[in-house]
């Protein structure tokens, strides 16, 4: 009779059976995986390099014959040169969790560790869960021209890291439910976006939103939209509530994005130069919680709270840009949630030409050096000394990026920007 570890050393767990055996395992896309806008790139190197031609077009003049032509200016380019990170996880199965399925004379022992194993790698908690919860998490970011780290804190600013300044925020004011007031708006961030491109975006591009809660809501009972939509077909659409659905307006796919959502949004008014948020119901807010809504400024948090009357913003801030009535943001001490703010929205186009690019890179190990990168791999560490246990690792090495970050915008549902 084999041992539990004489099991683990056989074919079906060796690294590259464990990687393909994965890889055949039926994934649910979600949020922006589904949608698929990051273009995948393949390398055999830990380092991605990314070149940028500037291109510009001129007007020839008109010269006499049998002068000289005028001379066309070679495009000068740039590049750089981003190292991809790693994500990895692991699992530890020990062999006395293994012992109940074990009975004397079975021969089926092979078939219930492979089922335990495949349980904890591709489970409903298992590790691929929580490492593709985590690309979702990069994507958000890149779509918002940033990489962050699981805390918050920023690998990569792709505004910077490209020689960009970042759109400013663009108002929307649904709140005050103005006729005729959003198809402009939406128009010139429209046209903002395919100039902004330079050849990114093409006729089959689509200009994308995610909107949190209030922003969404606020957005379909505006009465543009909704004299839009009045005595068409789809105007049931809306009658019948579109929570976490999408919709087309203005040539632009609005979507309730659905998230692991920390995130509090409290409609109040913000009042210049002061610093405190009238709150009717504080249960859930703490000191420290970051705050963001009209006129608070960047890098805002709580400093402390009057028990359902008003939060304090720490520090002495106070808010900027005139008094404002919309929803206030109010968050966890760490910023490594996969969600957008009730108020806001975030713009990025569709379709492009690799605008969104997801590098792969090789895995660490002798099987995998100088190939080219794979979505994911697995790999099974024995303890060789004791024989107690057998470590599974599942490993992605991922570097999502945007290549054209001035395409990207945010909006705000309140009078004011943020």
């Amino acid at each position: 009779m084999p041992g539990i570890l004489d099991i683990f050393h056989s074919d079906p767990f060796r690294t590259i059976e464990l990687t393909t055996a994965v890889e055949k395992v039926p994934y649910v896309p979600d949020g922006l995986e589904g949608m698929g806008i990051f273009t995948d790139k393949p390398i055999r190197t830990e380092a991605l390099m990314v070149e940028q031609r500037q291109g510009v077009l001129v007007i020839v003049p008109t010269t006499d014959r049998g002068a000289p032509g005028t001379q066309r200016t070679t495009e000068l380019r740039q590049a750089r040169g981003f190292k991809v990170p790693r994500l990895k996880m692991e699992d530890t199965v020990f062999a006395r969790e293994l012992a109940g399925i074990r009975e004397f004379g079975q021969e089926t022992v092979l078939m219930q560790v492979q089922s335990e194993v495949s349980r904890r790698l591709v489970g409903p908690m298992g590790l691929r869960t929580h490492l593709a919860l985590t690309q979702e998490y990069h994507k958000l970011a890149a779509v918002q021209g940033k990489l962050l780290d699981a805390n918050g804190s920023v690998i990569y600013n792709w505004f910077n890291e490209f020689g960009i300044t970042a759109n400013a925020e663009v108002v929307f004011s649904l709140p005050a439910n103005t006729a005729r007031s959003l198809r402009p708006i939406c128009n010139q961030l429209t046209r903002a976006m395919r100039r902004k491109s330079q050849g990114g975006m093409t006729q089959r591009s689509r200009v994308k939103a995610l909107c949190g809660d209030a922003f969404f809501d606020a957005l379909i009972t505006h009465q543009d939209v909704e004299k839009t939509y009045l005595n068409w077909y789809e105007a049931k659409t809306l009658r019948d509530g579109m929570a976490f659905e999408t919709f087309t307006f203005a040539d632009i796919d609005w979507i309730n994005y659905r998230g692991v959502d920390t995130i509090i949004g409290i409609a109040s008014t913000s009042t210049n130069g002061s610093g405190v948020i009238p709150i009717a119901n504080t249960a859930g807010l703490a000191a420290g919680d970051p705050v963001t809504g009209p006129g608070v400024p960047a890098a805002s948090t709580v400093g402390s709270i009057s028990a359902n009357t008003s939060v304090t913003l720490a520090g002495a801030v106070t808010c900027n840009a005139g008094a404002g009535a919309g929803v206030f943001n109010f968050g966890t001490s760490s910023n490594s949630v996969v969600s957008i703010p009730a108020n806001q929205a975030i713009f990025f186009p569709s379709n492009t030409v690799d605008v969104f690019q997801r590098a792969l890179a090789p895995a660490d190990t002798i099987e995998w050096v100088n190939q080219l990168g794979k979505p994911e791999y697995v790999q099974m560490i024995p303890d060789r000394d004791r024989q107690e246990w057998v470590k599974f690792e599942m490993s992605v090495y991922p570097l999502h990026i945007c290549t054209r970050p001035e395409v990207l915008f945010t909006g705000t549902m309140d009078s004011i920007s943020d």
